[in-house]
């Protein structure tokens, strides 16, 4: 029994991620993905994405359609073309999450994003984000890691995202949502 348990331990046992759903926007400029009220048995949330956009911009995200300054992040990027270097950013009481330029231009290839939303069901809890993006082309090299909450005990039922200048994504934009059992 005992030496069934160390290996389990050793094995990393645990949490496995569960395929919810695919989600692609189109070409639009804002979307809401809903219904995740219907995974109440999960405990959190993983979303890898795919990105792209008339051009290189800002994506917004928010929750619960809450458009109160009830967000906060920061983050820190590198790399950008043949001349490395480094930004970080904080922003506290902020209106949503922001994810600095991850959208890559449609000319210029797709980025990718990987994304976990702890507790998001939870009516007890402020909500936890951590993300990593990045971006490569002939031209611009780019990863950023970011943390964020979401100051609010309410259970996420939807996200709502959003393209800073209303640029519509393409069909290359998709998220795939996973939950995770904890």
């Amino acid at each position: 029994m005992l030496l069934g348990i160390l290996q389990s331990q050793a094995a990393g046992g645990g949490a496995t991620y569960e395929h919810l759903t695919t989600f692609s926007p189109g070409t639009a400029s804002s979307w809401s993905i809903n219904g995740l009220d219907a995974y109440s048995d999960y405990t959190h949330l993983h979303i890898t994405a795919t990105l792209q956009a008339q051009r290189n911009e800002v994506l917004f995200m928010k929750f619960n359609n809450d458009t109160g300054n009830n967000y906060s992040m920061g983050y820190i990027r590198g790399g950008d073309g043949s001349s490395a270097n480094a930004s970080a950013a904080n922003y506290y009481d902020a209106g949503a999450i922001e994810f600095a330029e991850v959208m890559a231009r449609n000319s210029e290839g797709v980025s990718i994003m990987s994304l976990d939303i702890l507790d998001f069901r939870s009516t007890t809890k402020q909500k936890s984000l951590r993300g990593l993006t990045g971006q490569s082309n002939a031209t611009r090299h780019r990863i950023a890691q970011g943390l964020g909450s979401y100051q609010s005990t309410n259970a996420i039922d939807s996200i709502q995202m959003s393209i800073q200048g209303n640029y519509a994504s393409t069909s290359e934009t998709r998220f795939s949502i996973y939950g995770i059992r904890g």
